[in-house]
């Protein structure tokens, strides 16, 4: 950067007071960027429709462009420019000029491009050299204290090895909170495993955006050391679109004797989540902490008389300054999302035009007045993973948290939060046109629309806590009380939710289930009290299964997924991975349900009969059995034995 550019950044950023806390509780810094081109960079408002240049095509009246009060036109350019995305930018090694691009394109081009992107280049994870000791600390502010000093301590180290002031530093809870929060993800995570899959399949934790790897090391210390069966079966994957970030997970592993014993557990996929394309059919868990706030937006705003979207677009002249347009097309993602959004929302969900039609019609009446409403920012690539987790991974469930608010962000509906670092100071800008790849573009997260919409694209339920209410659940927190009684594990980060997806079809109907997975099978009994089951089997009905008599037994009644009804090896839905459910409805006093939780129970306690259950199962999986019935029988022997080990 030159010294000239330094200055202007410097009188540029004195004008911003510092910004609140956003991924920690304080005015430490956290994750920022710097404004190469600050005093060139311009504040844009809303302006009148744009005026067809001569050489322009004649649909260019239909586009607005967002300028200051006199703006520059830049009609021509737009007209000429071509239109680039993020995945065309990616072998870039320069910022582009002289293009044009979706907003949600140049976002992600900031943030992940492989050569100048935030997160390819920028940065650095605070990680403390060991963790804190809180029942020796006295409250909360003396940890403050504590981390503002060990945050010097591991700057001042970066700079004597390189100086550099304009340094991307930030942490998370799993940082700060080693390893009392990792361990309770892996209390959550091996729960629900030995509830819904064990000793059936192996325990699958995929990983998206690790950082440093430290919640991997401290989910896999606690389940190595509490639950060594579990951990017999324990795979842990990490996806990861920083090749940065993944050098450096793969050198945690190594670091130490206790994080080598893990290697043989741990597999480190460089990739985007958006470029996977292989099916993963076996259970599994998604972990995403604190990725959802970095999905690139897209930005929309609405014609106050006929509420019309219109999507943005940024356009980078040759000086390499943005300018922001808006058109009434939009491109089929955005449109899908506004679509999906409303139908799973029912209609319901924040808006940037007033309720009131009078109101708005008042307001574009008045001088000076914006052509359009304030932008809104829907999470486009949020919308993509969803589609993914239920393409390719049909048996996931989610686990994962992020902010549901933040402060200090810029105008508009769900805006971000745009920031940079100088000089070991956090300074938040208002717009998110800044100089790709020195500032951190941070979203929050509307659970009330996004639960929504990730039941209606995976046909999921889910469950909302409060980052507290489920540190309170799983946690351990009487290791992170301080000696005053406070517990900033519990405190802090209150503007941050937790989502997790549960089980569908108990969910649905508020029973318990118990799970037997085979293969690609899912079977499922439902238990209600006797006088719910005839309820409990049109509850199922109204959702897309089918009630079969004949395969009824006295206790036990049986309901078939429709796009399920055919039997015969190798069909499709067998062949996409897709689970074939075979779901009973049973009261709570049936001899089927007493069955089936005896065998659970023996199963989980006798790890020789496990064995040798599963290796009879295994062999008669291998036989194309020509009759149900001989499958049945040529599990008798073992089964019976399992019923009497579990007290039947």
């Amino acid at each position: 950067m030159r010294p000239a550019q330094t200055v202007e950044i410097h009188t540029e950023f004195g004008k911003h007071r510092a910004c609140e806390s956003v991924r920690r509780h304080s005015t430490l810094p956290l994750r920022l960027g710097n404004h190469a081109r600050g005093g060139q960079r311009k504040t844009w408002t809303p302006g009148r429709r744009a005026a067809s240049s001569s050489e322009g095509s004649n649909s260019e009246s239909n586009w607005q462009q967002r300028t200051d009060l006199l703006p520059q036109n830049m009609s021509h350019e737009f007209s000429k420019y071509p239109m680039v995305t993020s995945e065309q930018l990616k072998t870039r090694r320069e910022r582009p000029t002289r293009v044009k691009m979706l907003t949600r394109d140049f976002i992600e081009d900031s943030l992940y491009n492989p050569s100048y992107g935030y997160f390819s280049k920028q940065v650095v994870i605070f990680t403390p050299d060991e963790p804190f000791d809180f029942l020796n600390i006295q409250d909360e502010p003396e940890f403050h204290r504590l981390l503002g000093q060990k945050y010097t301590d591991f700057e001042d180290k970066l700079d004597l090895v390189q100086y550099n002031e304009t340094r991307q530093l930030w942490h998370t809870p799993t940082e700060l909170f080693a390893p009392f929060y990792g361990e309770a993800i892996a209390r959550y995570l091996v729960a629900n495993y030995k509830i819904s899959q064990f000793p059936y399949h192996d325990l699958i934790i995929y990983e998206m955006g690790a950082g440093n790897g430290t919640l991997m090391l401290n989910i896999l210390d606690h389940i190595r050391e509490t639950e060594p069966d579990v951990y017999n079966r324990t795979k842990y994957k990490i996806i990861e679109i920083s090749s940065n970030l993944a050098s450096l997970q793969a050198k945690q592993l190594l670091k130490t004797a206790d994080s080598r014993g893990h290697h043989s557990k741990v597999e480190i996929i460089n990739k985007s989540i958006f470029e996977w394309n292989q099916m993963v059919p076996s259970p599994c868990y998604f972990v995403a902490m604190e990725v959802f706030d970095n999905f690139a937006h897209d930005a929309i705003r609405y014609d106050p008389v006929t509420e019309d979207p219109m999507q943005g677009t940024v356009l980078i002249d040759g000086q390499g300054d943005f300018h922001e347009f808006y058109s009434p097309t939009i491109d089929p993602v955005a449109a899908r999302f506004l679509r999906v959004r409303h139908a799973a929302t029912g209609g319901r969900y924040p808006h940037p035009l007033p309720s009131s039609k009078f109101i708005r019609g008042l307001r574009t009446k008045l001088p000076f007045m914006p052509n359009l409403s304030d932008p809104e920012y829907i999470p486009t690539r949020l919308m993509q993973m969803f589609d993914i987790l239920a393409k390719y991974f049909p048996q996931h469930k989610l686990v994962t948290s992020d902010f549901h608010s933040l402060p200090d962000t810029i105008k508009g509906v769900n805006a971000p939060v745009v920031q940079t670092r100088y000089q070991r100071t956090t300074v938040p800008v208002t717009t998110p046109l800044v100089h790709q790849g020195y500032f951190d573009i941070l979203f929050p997260t509307d659970f009330a629309v996004m639960e929504n919409v990730y039941q209606a694209l995976t046909g999921k339920l889910t469950r909302v806590l409060s980052h507290e209410e489920f540190l309170q659940r799983w946690a351990d927190v009487e290791g992170t009380e301080t000696k005053s009684g406070e517990n900033p594990l519990l405190t802090w980060y209150k503007n941050a939710s937790v989502m997790t997806t549960v089980s569908s079809v108990s969910s649905m109907l508020g029973v318990h289930p118990y799970q037997e997975w085979q293969q690609n099978r899912s079977y499922i009994d439902v238990v209600v009290a006797d006088e719910d089951i005839t309820a409990a089997i049109t509850a199922l009905e109204l959702n897309g299964y089918t009630y079969h008599e004949e395969t009824a037994s006295l206790d036990r009644y049986a309901v078939r997924y429709n796009n399920h009804m055919h039997l015969a090896k190798d069909t499709e839905e067998l062949v996409t991975g897709d689970i074939r459910r075979n779901v009973y409805i049973c009261g709570q006093e049936s001899l089927s349900l007493r069955n089936h939780l005896a065998v659970r129970k023996a199963l989980i306690n006798d790890g020789e009969l496990r064995e040798e259950y599963s290796r009879v199962k295994m062999e008669l999986a291998k036989v194309d059995h020509t009759a149900l019935c001989n499958y049945v029988d040529g599990k008798d022997a073992v089964l019976r034995k399992v019923l009497s080990r579990g007290g039947l």
